[in-house]
């Protein structure tokens, strides 16, 4: 890997022109640090001062923690690093938030903190292990954690009844009501897009060859896994509970601090698992109720009311919560409460939920936790149960009677995105204290009420202004063969020229175009790998007759699909799983389908 320095000094640079100081001496400090403590410095040093910053922020005065990693100043009770940026947001003498603190100060000192943290490389394997062994400690909390049993007169209890029977009462765009799809025939399954446990990929997911007893029951083999009766279901190896296989635990690039861990689910758990999951996101937005505050598809909501709560004087001042391991800890027996008014609807979803889990390094456990980040029913039920048990907790806490107007009333006050939940800053304590009353753990250093600072949804936003740094996801590209690279940093010059870091947005481009050539102005539409401005300027160097429109030659990227032949029951059984009537774009798909492995980039005519 190039030394990042040189980035970071373009970076220093904007800073230094965008908050007219001088930050030479901190350029010498990073790179002094980075030679002695390496990579670690820039991407979990570096961000930890970010963190400070946005915690003193939210405690309106300099903290003193951040002194084990950076010396105070001498004549300051601010850090001496960067002391030239946050000398413009906290008094250098006592410490204390400035009336009117510099936006940009914020922003730059978190760009230049943060832009790699998210950087995509292996962690350590010390710090994997201890990110298996975090997973495996947070499914012994769920074991231990008494969620209680159903009762009539539970805030929790009664709003679940009520949310999911106008879950269940919504109509999809199908014009089916939701509870018409206990009948499984309403049911399409279909595979999803990434790995497996079982190693099974492209094509080859079509031809089904195993299934689970207990899945059987409610989603019958015959009209889940055969294309029509006249394929005989004995190819199909049935398995008892006690041969099923397990997810697979994996870890993900996520910081170099911790990776983040997922698990794999055997294709055809994860088969059912997209029908269930095409079915409820729809209702669940749709619905009269969650629909007001559980979004999936946009984040919009979300980052708007991040932006507007952070402005103090705002009539509503709204929170931003973060929760810890979120989808490792809603429990299997939260799921089961909340559902209990609905059996059925229970029953589907434990049919279409692994077991158990393999995870290197402690071998085969038993999940407590409803399911793992990697199935496709995760995503979905936590947010949901977040929903329910932030919703009953306001409504307590006001005295007021659950019922379809106030719960309806309230959501409008509140915003899930998975884990990232939004909730009136008046009833943070009561929503915190619900949380945790249900094994889940909220993130205390990145939920914020108190100041004027706010994180959702990936925006972070100060008294209005999005002060979001951009992150550096590759290394830089060393041979115009490192396409994953080239095509990233090309998009990161793009991005620090909206943010307005002008001199490491051309220090980008210049990298790129060493390898490559130069590249052509293109707008956001266009297919052509290229720089965008704010004017919307395009190179024009042609003319489509075809299209009637004008072209440009440029760089295009390319991905082929990895071979993958299927003929006979698979190939039907893909046929019949097809939602649309159109054909196929491809017209070999049952020779090549599934996820590229591998990319290339050519100059072509694309259009402007």
């Amino acid at each position: 890997m190039k030394s990042p320095m040189p980035l970071i000094e373009a970076l220093m640079a904007d800073a230094s022109r965008g908050c007219s100081t001088s930050l030479q001496r901190d350029i010498l400090t990073i790179s002094r640090r980075y030679q002695r403590e390496g990579i670690s410095f820039v991407t979990i040093t570096l961000p930890n001062f970010s963190d400070w910053l946005v915690r003193s922020i939210e405690a309106r005065t300099a903290l003193h923690d951040i002194f084990c990693f950076f010396h105070k100043a001498k004549t300051s009770s601010l850090p001496a690093f960067l002391q030239g940026l946050t000398s413009q947001i906290f008094d250098s003498a006592t410490g204390v938030l400035l009336p009117v603190p510099s936006v940009e100060a914020i922003f730059f000192i978190r760009q230049v903190c943060m832009s790699f943290k998210k950087i995509r490389i292996e962690c350590s394997t010390k710090r994997t292990q201890s990110a298996f062994a975090a997973y495996v400690k947070c499914e012994e909390d769920i074991r231990e954690k008494d969620i209680g049993a159903y009762s009539p007169d539970s805030y929790f209890d009664r709003v679940s009844g009520i949310v999911w029977n106008d879950v269940l009462q919504t109509r999809t765009p199908s014009g089916l009501y939701g509870w018409e799809y206990y009948d499984t025939s309403n049911l399409l399954p279909r595979h999803g897009p990434g790995a497996t446990a079982d190693g099974i990929c492209g094509n080859h997911k079509f031809q089904i060859q195993k299934w689970y007893q207990r899945m059987d029951s409610v989603f019958p083999l015959d009209s889940f896994a055969l294309p029509n009766s006249s394929w005989s279901s004995e190819e199909i190896d049935v398995l008892e509970p006690e041969a099923e296989l397990p997810v697979k635990v994996v870890a993900v690039p996520k910081t170099l601090k911790t990776p983040r861990i997922i698990a794999e689910e055997p294709a055809h758990v994860q088969y059912v698992q997209q029908a269930l999951f095409e079915v409820l996101v729809p209702l669940i937005e749709r619905s009269k109720l969650a629909g007001l505050s559980v979004r999936f598809t946009s984040q919009k909501e979300n980052q708007a009311a991040a932006l507007h709560s952070s402005q103090i004087g705002t009539n509503m001042r709204l929170a931003t919560l973060d929760l810890k391991e979120a989808s490792d800890r809603v429990s299997l027996e939260l799921v089961k409460r909340s559902l209990y008014r609905f059996p059925e609807l229970c029953e589907m979803l434990l049919a279409a939920r692994s077991t158990r889990a393999q995870v290197p390094g402690f071998g085969l456990i038993s999940l407590s936790k409803f399911a793992s980040m990697g199935s496709a029913l995760c995503f979905p039920i936590e947010a949901m149960m977040f929903y329910i048990i932030v919703i009953s907790a306001i409504l307590k806490a006001r005295h007021i009677c659950p019922s379809c107007r106030s719960i309806q009333h309230t959501s409008h006050e509140v915003h899930v995105y998975g884990d990232d939940i939004i909730v009136p800053v008046d009833m943070v304590p009561c929503v915190i204290e619900a949380l945790q009353s249900f094994g889940l753990v909220v993130n205390l250093n990145k939920s914020f009420w108190k100041g004027n600072f706010r994180e959702s949804c990936g925006v972070d936003a100060f008294d209005g202004h999005d002060v979001t740094p951009t992150y550096v996801r590759q290394v830089q590209p060393m041979t115009r063969h490192s396409v994953e690279a080239l095509t990233s940093w090309i998009e990161l010059s793009n991005n620090f020229h909206s943010k307005g870091c002008w001199i490491a947005a051309d220090f980008c481009r210049s990298v790129v175009e060493d390898l490559i050539g130069p590249l052509p102005l293109v707008n956001e539409y266009s297919s052509s790998l290229g720089l965008t401005t704010f004017t919307k300027t395009v190179s024009i160097t042609g003319w489509n007759s075809f299209y009637q429109r004008y072209s440009v030659r440029g760089f295009r990227l390319y991905a082929p699909l990895p071979k993958s032949h299927i003929e006979g029951r698979a190939a039907l059984m893909k046929f019949y799983l097809k939602r649309s009537d159109k054909p196929y774009d491809d017209k070999k798909h049952l020779e090549r389908f599934g996820r590229p492995v591998c990319a290339y980039i050519k100059r072509r005519w694309c259009l402007a």
